[in-house]
């Protein structure tokens, strides 16, 4: 039984008995439990979004800390084949894939999927 119920069954017994100024005061103390208890659940609401946005920023960080940029695109840490647009991380913190282009193997480009811009001559062996 909650603190809203138990304050609900004192409301009614107190009716019973007939006082009407006891009566009043349960009422005014049920108004300001419903009041504390909506807090409670907005506050309850801002903690599980700030959750959430701790989550995002650790996952931010954690891709941020394995990003290394070899002055003409990013990667993550030992990862050779995934290549990320630079415009895209610098200026939107977006980590959007290049499409890449090889010959025998090698990297010759890559165009970002999201901003069309073009890096050439990205040679894998150079990271």
């Amino acid at each position: 039984m909650g603190i809203y119920d138990t304050i609900k069954d004192v409301t009614n017994l107190v009716k019973q008995i007939d006082n009407k100024e006891l009566y009043g005061k349960i009422l005014d103390l049920q108004n300001q439990a419903s009041g504390l208890l909506e807090k409670v659940r907005k506050k309850e609401k801002i903690i599980k979004k700030k959750e959430n946005e701790i989550n995002e920023l650790k996952e931010q960080l954690k891709i941020k800390e394995n990003l290394e940029y070899d002055g003409k695109v990013y990667r993550l840490e030992n990862n050779n084949s995934e290549f990320y647009c630079p415009r895209c991380w610098e200026v939107d913190n977006n980590l959007v894939h290049l499409k890449t282009y090889l010959d025998k193997g090698k990297f010759i480009n890559g165009r970002c999927l999201e901003c069309d811009i073009i890096y050439k001559k990205i040679d894998s062996t150079e990271f």
